[in-house]
């Protein structure tokens, strides 16, 4: 008796359905995996702020050896020595900040961990840009790269130049830009987001994102010594 195989239409119908499968499947898992890891960050962030309210209650009770020293508050880089006394086990941080009340409990600050930007606020932790040198370009307000810098540019982004104050048009009821503006891009697209901006800008012109209301976070790198007139005005810049 003869065996029958398979056909090569029957091997391709197999193929294509394993295909759809994965496509189904592979987002899914990666989904689960990427709210894993935010996940152990947050609860980090949580850990890592209790053992900081713990270690400055010490200092209140004049325990010299193992109280913090602070003066208002805690940041990576300028108070290594007092950050260096919290006793934390948790994933590592890249840069803390914390922001302390009277009573030496953490009110607010800022993290980097495991990748991700951190806000810490009264007990609520979210998600942010801004503290972990992300790559250069637009985000949505969860933290996703909408358009790189280099995108930005070939739309006509121009942020070191300096433009004038923009014309109110009363019949449109719109800002006149010129069309080789850098804020341009924003206003007529309605790109909304929170702005990274790359280590080798020196200079923010003036007027750039001036009644932009679509700009609604700023992350600007140490490499800028020059802020130009209202560079920002009329925004909704919320960090």
């Amino acid at each position: 008796m003869k065996k029958k195989g398979f056909t090569l239409i029957e091997l391709l119908a197999v193929i294509v359905i394993l295909a759809i499968i994965a496509l189904i499947i592979v987002p899914v898992v990666a989904n689960i995996i990427e709210s894993a890891r935010f996940g152990a960050a947050k609860d980090s962030v949580l850990e890592y702020v209790h053992s900081a309210n713990q270690y400055g209650a010490l200092s209140l009770a004049g325990v010299s050896d193992d109280g913090l020293i602070i003066n208002g508050s805690l940041e990576s880089g300028v108070n290594d020595s007092e950050l260096d006394k919290i006793k934390y086990s948790g994933i590592k941080f890249d840069y803390i900040y914390m922001e302390f009340d009277e009573s030496n409990n953490v009110t607010n600050g800022s993290f980097c961990i495991n990748g991700y930007s951190i806000d810490y606020n009264g007990g609520d932790v979210s998600r942010t840009i801004g503290y972990c040198n992300e790559q250069a370009g637009l985000y949505n307000d969860n933290g996703k790269l909408i358009k790189t810098w280099d995108e930005l540019v070939v739309l006509g982004l121009n942020i070191e130049k300096d433009y004038s104050y923009p014309t109110y048009n009363s019949t449109t009821g719109q800002y006149d830009y010129a069309s080789d503006t850098g804020y341009s891009i924003f206003t007529n697209n309605n790109l909304k987001g929170k702005l990274v901006i790359p280590n080798n800008v020196t200079h923010i012109g003036n007027y750039v994102f001036y009644n932009v209301e679509g700009l609604t976070g700023l992350t600007i790198p140490n490499s800028v010594t020059s802020i130009g007139a209202a560079s920002f005005g009329v925004t909704k810049i919320e960090k």
